[in-house]
């Protein structure tokens, strides 16, 4: 920046800029409104240096936000770090700003106790520079909410049907009659918050990918107006009292626009639940002309299965519209120290006994057919009865030999380890580590429900 007659700077933002950034977003973005602005500065972690900026004189050049989360992975819970609105302005691209923004962000991310940082980007190249990979997927399904209806009508026991079109409940997966038990759809009320607190815990407990959320960060977000409408299923008849009524809430859906973006229902719930939910969300749409419905849900959910019946489509990439989901772990192999219960637990389901795998770790982007050990650090995954440990050390005959970045949308259950295989991303020394690596590294239900992040 020597040819600047004032050089700029990298600053932490001031309550102060707030006014200023948000005209540069407006500008390079034309976003966030106003509203989902305030809402940015009322989330309860919230901090004006959680913004970090490029500033030249007193304007603001170049921005980058960080959102703080606690992430539910398994039985782990990881401290996460979003990088959103990373922004330059027009005639001050091309200058490093943004590339300076993504370091000081992981700095300041790791000052603050992330050891996972995720973000959505349209520029993978720029975060590949840092260390970053492709990781991660949105997932969804799409369909005609006229079509849905009528697959539900058409495949519903009669006995499962209730009387109200906006309260059918369908259940197309099951085979055996369902007990008669009332089943209610209603809009969300402020009061029955609670049960939306206590379903979402139960249903993010060993979830992949799912916020951490506690009463504080809920009232925010049913405070910033991001969804447009919100139902609960209730188990009952719905005249009872506040306490019967929150034990029977058994499902919950938040909706924006003709998109489910988070659906709810009690573990173990039969899955006419799901679908009476599903049909009021149709319902309503077609009342408010939207012949189109969305579902966001984890890969496995069976919503997926009765959207793609109705003649819908199902999509899930790593890049969709032009934006790539990107992900890096500051310190992967501490993470698969963390992870050891994980490592027992898949070990003992896959019958594995006792088993050592090695693995053979690059720290720059080696060509893994023509690398050297010379130029790896070796590790061993010692796994028996009753722990899994992670130590340096002799690879031993069996490994995986994969860069370092690559690690995270390993432990992370990004891909499906045959694949990775197929691509180049790992390379394994026999079959045996491929078959112990396939049961250790399994393909995992990764999703980030977009109710924490939707703009209002």
């Amino acid at each position: 920046y020597s040819a600047l007659p004032v050089a700029p700077r990298l600053v932490p933002a001031k309550a102060g800029d707030h006014a200023a950034v948000h005209q540069l977003l407006l500008n390079q973005f034309r976003g966030p409104s106003v509203l989902e602005f305030q809402a940015q500065l009322d989330e309860p972690l919230y901090e004006p240096t959680d913004r970090l900026l490029v500033k030249h004189r007193d304007d603001v050049v170049a921005h980058l936000r960080l959102t703080k989360r606690l992430l539910q992975f398994g039985s782990l819970q990881i401290p996460t770090a979003g990088f959103m609105d990373l922004a330059t302005a027009t005639p001050w691209q091309r200058r490093g700003f943004a590339s300076a923004l993504i370091g000081a962000g992981e700095r300041q991310a790791v000052s603050d106790g992330a050891t996972l940082v995720l973000t959505v980007t349209t520029a993978p190249e720029l975060f590949a520079r840092h260390g970053w990979t492709a990781c991660g997927r949105q997932t969804y399904s799409v369909a005609g909410a006229r079509q849905v209806l009528a697959h539900l009508r058409a495949t519903a026991p009669p006995d499962v049907l209730s009387a109200g079109e906006d309260q059918n409940a369908a259940d197309a997966l099951l085979s055996r009659r369902l007990p008669r038990q009332p089943l209610l759809v209603r809009p969300l009320r402020r009061m029955e918050l609670p049960a939306v607190v206590r379903l979402y815990e139960q249903c993010a407990a060993g979830a992949h990918g799912a916020a951490i959320r506690n009463e504080v960060y809920w009232d925010w977000l049913m405070a910033r107006h991001a969804f447009e409408r919100a139902y609960i299923a209730i188990l009952g008849d719905g005249n009872l009292e506040l306490p019967e009524l929150l034990a029977a809430v058994a499902g919950c859906v938040f909706v924006s626009g003709g998109r489910i973006v988070e659906l709810l229902a009690r573990p173990g719930a039969t899955p006419a639940l799901g679908l009476a939910l599903l049909a009021r969300v149709c319902s309503d749409a077609l009342e408010r002309s939207q012949y189109e419905i969305r579902f966001d849900g984890p890969p496995h959910h069976p919503l997926h299965q009765i959207l793609r019946a109705a003649g819908g489509s199902y999509h899930s990439a790593e890049e969709h519209e032009g934006q790539v989901n990107m992900a890096r772990l500051f310190n992967p192999l501490q993470t698969l120290r963390d992870m050891s219960d994980e490592m027992l637990q898949r070990a003992r389901a896959a019958g594995l006994g006792s088993q050592v795998l090695g693995l053979e770790v690059f720290n720059f982007d080696a060509d893994l057919r023509g690398a050297t050990h010379e130029d790896a650090r070796s590790y061993r995954l010692i796994v028996t009865g009753r722990k899994a440990k992670l130590v340096p050390g002799n690879r031993g005959r069996n490994y995986l030999a994969l860069r370092r970045r690559d690690l995270t949308p390993l432990l992370l259950g990004h891909w499906r380890f045959e694949e990775a295989l197929t691509t180049g991303r790992i390379r394994a020394s026999t079959q045996r580590a491929e078959r112990m690596a396939a049961a250790l590294f399994p393909q995992l239900p990764w999703h980030r429900p977009p109710l924490d992040d939707l703009v209002a």
